[in-house]
């Protein structure tokens, strides 16, 4: 299949934006306590900023990036030339 100019803007702009994603992932702050492990904060911070108590959520940067590849491929496809 050979890209047009729409198409291989798309999917730079995605690739960007996935590499984005992954230099400001979501995080989680665990701290133990004596009751166990306790979750003290979440939301979004750059990679090289993140202690040792902070945890990147895989699980929401994966979410993330499927919909990027999803949004991404439709609208290849839909750019398509006839």
């Amino acid at each position: 299949m050979k890209l047009n100019d729409k198409q291989r803007s798309v999917l730079i702009v995605a690739a960007i934006a996935m590499v984005l994603m992954f230099l400001y992932p979501p995080y989680q702050w665990i701290e133990d306590t004596r009751r166990g492990p306790r979750l003290m904060g979440s939301g979004w911070k750059f990679i090289w900023s993140l202690t040792s108590d902070e945890m990147i959520i895989v699980s929401v940067l994966m979410t993330e990036w499927i919909g990027a590849i999803i949004v991404a491929a439709i609208l290849v496809f839909a750019l398509k030339d006839n």
